[in-house]
């Protein structure tokens, strides 16, 4: 996500935070192509953004991350696996987002074992997901 994508979710998310305010809950899901150009710490900045944004349209909003995936190659996918400096920030900004903001976080490192493509669940993981996400706000 270039500066310029990121000025747009920046203002996106001011234009819709009323909109996405009525809601008591909300997941958000950030992808290891957003850490590829920036650090984990520049990535907690960006979170931390965020739920100040959500928070002062909603108060009471319970607000769920999901921690980032890493990248596994298996056979024939589209997706290569992460290279070692994107593994570290991974690994970083997973543990660093537990601390934030007093929002919850969804553990999802163990899902990827049944990968479509090697990045996203396949039924298995995405069934995981779901029990899990129903867990945490049940």
């Amino acid at each position: 996500m270039g500066e310029r994508k990121l000025s747009g979710l920046k203002r996106m998310l001011l234009e819709k935070t009323i909109d996405v305010a009525r809601f008591d809950r909300i997941i958000i899901c950030l992808g290891t192509n957003d850490l590829l150009e920036r650090s984990a710490m520049a990535m907690i900045a960006i979170v931390e953004e965020i739920v100040i944004l959500l928070r002062d349209a909603n108060t009471m909003i319970d607000i769920l991350f999901c921690e980032i995936g890493s990248r596994r190659f298996r056979g024939n996918h589209k997706f290569p696996p992460d290279d070692d400096h994107t593994l570290e920030r991974i690994l970083a900004y997973n543990s660093l987002l537990a601390n934030v903001c007093g929002c919850g976080v969804v553990k999802l490192s163990y899902t990827l074992s049944d990968s479509i493509d090697g990045l996203h669940p396949g039924p298995i993981g995405l069934s995981t997901v779901v029990r899990i996400l129903k867990a945490y706000f049940d």
